[in-house]
């Protein structure tokens, strides 16, 4: 079909089938498959963006998952989240994805909040400074985005 934009999930993981995922060769021809239509049949030529969840690692068959953001906030280091993010890009673009729906950049202040473990935590200063690790370690410190780099797609920021 014409004018398909993004498409997430191209591993096709979703709680109810985790165990029929696609294998990392089976995702990569899906991917290659899909944007090959997209340049050659579609008038524009514009490549689709794959984007996935990317909140402690690429979730998809023999990727590396990581512990949450909030057990990552707690070492203080940077540099560590910076190293983690860029194997969680590498892993991705391994399989086409050009976009993780990660960082989360909320701060954590109501432990009722369900998804409390996706932040880094309540301090600003340490939110901050694990987000913009996350972000260099996802797409580098320059532009363009390299082959092995993702666009960061920050969510879950609340209205004010």
């Amino acid at each position: 079909p014409y004018g398909i934009g993004n498409l997430a999930r191209p591993d096709d993981y979703t709680p109810r089938n985790q165990y029929a995922l696609r294998t990392t060769a089976q995702t990569i021809r899906f991917v290659n498959a899909v944007q090959r239509f997209q340049l050659e049949h579609t008038p524009l030529g514009i490549p689709t963006l794959f984007h996935s969840e990317g909140l402690h690692g690429y979730v998809a068959r023999g990727t590396t998952s990581f512990p949450q953001a909030i057990g990552l906030a707690s070492t203080w280091d940077p540099a560590l989240i910076t190293r983690v993010f860029r194997v969680v890009a590498r892993e991705a673009r391994a399989q086409g994805i050009g976009m993780l729906l990660t960082p989360v950049i909320n701060l954590g202040r109501d432990p009722r909040w369900g998804r409390i473990q996706e932040t880094f935590g309540e301090d600003p200063y340490l939110v901050s400074r694990m987000g913009v690790a996350e972000v260099r370690g996802l797409q580098g410190k320059s532009l363009p985005l390299g082959r092995v780099t993702c666009s960061p797609c920050s969510s879950t920021l609340p209205a004010t």
